[in-house]
């Protein structure tokens, strides 16, 4: 036994001085912790913000226990009110950078997930995919960088954190989607609902914009939402990886948010970054209704109602836009005389067939989509999905609706796109059916008939980002 125990002894004394190592880095890490803690104490001080001493986590959430080497709360106004902000300070290096990057303008956003720093035209919120929300409903679906698809700037594929850049614009506004910074990890406790697996939960990914040149909270809060929507109609464009902004989470109404399901799309060809950097403004209604459909799309009917309401919005635009061309072009010719009633008579019919077509749906439908797709496009779009281009020419599936052949001309291409999408429309509106040869043709839900309107669906949806985009306009960032 006793030669036993002295064979035991080196493992004993290893371990024991594995232990005192152990013990003397924690005690190292934690008077770290602590000079930093003064540090930062001092530094808020400086700049007239107020840090609180943070307790035991009294909401019960397994991403806000608290830090056991340095607690602190922020206090942070959004403009409405203070909030306490509980400061997730997990290591040396974010307390380092925290200290850094904390100014005395550091505000929340209003509504949104986020933060601003009007001297240093900073803004910077959490960005969430458009596809499923997480953990029933608590906490968005972190938008996913695919790092085969956004690959370094020479294009090749690394391991590690996935990063989307763009290319400055000329006034030198800059934006990145990215993992948060160590300012916003500080306070993302907050921002951010809880999560229900711990340390686990996938880490949120934020859009950061710089060198903007703010007047306040109201107008930083403008050109986040301007710059966000147009960066993400053109990720959406081009990748299908478009993005919204998430909103702060109601701790108040703590089990009451939910979302929605939707299907994936396919990998885009890999990019080559910067992106450059289209600066739009779209409108938000017609945003909202797209975004509202791009969640529905696990139920193509649903989806595809809601893609409709896209291309209904701008419907009296572009009615009154034509009518006022036509109207001008009549006008400008010295061939009309108004003082004869035959000229008179021939205007007047010009004008009330304009009316006539103000009030048809499919006049509107088809009115749009002549005015802001591009035939060549619209054949281009059509040709890249086979599986698309297969269903549209098929003329067993979907009873009633007009097929769309590969042979059809350049020429008719976009109306006999909008003579399809009208009559899928009214089938998937109207519960009665539409009778046509002695058959009612009615398009119900489960049937294989419904289930292959999400074919539809790809097409409804590139119209309804087609026409916002011809609909848009530069975002000029001045004047929000």
């Amino acid at each position: 036994m006793a030669q036993s125990s002295n064979k035991t002894k080196p493992w004993l004394r290893a371990a024991e001085a594995r232990r005192e190592r152990e013990r003397t880095q924690a005690r190292e890490e934690a008077a770290q912790f602590s000079a930093l803690g003064v540090a930062l104490d001092a530094r808020c001080a400086e700049l007239g913000l107020k840090l609180t001493p943070w307790g035991d986590d009294t909401l019960g959430a397994p991403n806000l226990r608290p830090n056991r080497q340095l607690q602190r709360a922020l206090h942070l106004s959004d403009g409405a009110g203070e909030m306490e902000m509980p400061l997730r300070l997990s290591s040396l290096g974010i307390v380092r950078q925290l200290t850094t990057d904390l100014s005395s303008d550091l505000m929340l956003l209003p509504e949104h997930a986020g933060i601003i720093q009007v001297s240093r035209g900073y803004i910077e919120a959490i960005i969430e995919d458009v596809h499923t929300r997480s953990g029933g409903g608590l906490r968005p679906s972190t938008y996913y960088i695919d790092q085969h698809l956004f690959a370094s700037q020479d294009g090749v594929f690394r391991r590690g954190p996935g990063e989307i850049t763009f290319a400055p614009t000329e006034e030198g506004i800059a934006v990145e989607i990215s993992r948060p910074s160590a300012l916003f990890t500080a306070l993302e406790a907050r921002l951010s609902a809880p999560s229900p697996y711990g340390d686990d939960w996938p880490e949120l990914v934020t859009i950061k914009i710089s060198g903007a040149k703010l007047h306040d909270r109201v107008h930083g809060h403008a050109v986040l939402k301007a710059v966000a929507n147009s960066c993400s109609i053109g990720l959406e464009a081009r990748f299908g990886r478009g993005f919204v902004l998430s909103p702060r989470f109601d701790w108040d109404g703590f089990w009451e948010r939910g979302g929605a399901r939707s299907v994936q799309r396919s990998r885009p060809e890999a990019a080559r970054q910067p992106l450059p950097l289209m600066l739009n403004e779209y409108t938000s209604n017609a945003l909202s209704y797209y975004w509202d459909a791009r969640k529905l799309e696990s139920t193509p009917i649903h989806a595809y109602n809601a893609y409709y309401k896209v291309l209904e919005y701008h419907f009296q635009r572009y009615a009154v836009e034509s009518g006022i061309r036509l109207l001008r072009k009549q006008m400008r010719d010295p061939r009309i005389d108004l003082a004869d009633d035959h000229d008179a008579a021939a205007l007047l019919a010009a004008v009330q067939d304009q009316v006539r077509k103000r009030n048809s749906k499919e006049e509107l439908l088809a009115m749009t989509l002549a005015i802001c797709i591009e035939p060549h496009d619209m054949a281009k779009f059509i040709a890249s999905d086979v599986a698309l281009s297969r269903h549209l020419a098929r003329r067993d599936v979907l009873a009633g609706v007009p097929a769309i052949p590969k042979a059809t001309r350049r020429d008719e291409l976009v109306k006999r796109v909008a003579e399809r999408l009208s009559k899928l429309r009214n089938q998937t509106v109207h519960a009665e059916g539409d009778i046509e040869d002695g058959r009612n043709l009615l398009l119900v839900p489960g049937t294989s008939a419904a289930l292959s309107v999400s074919e539809d669906v790809k097409l409804i949806r590139h119209c309804a980002l087609t026409v916002m985009i011809a609909s848009s306009r530069p975002l000029d960032v001045e004047r929000l």
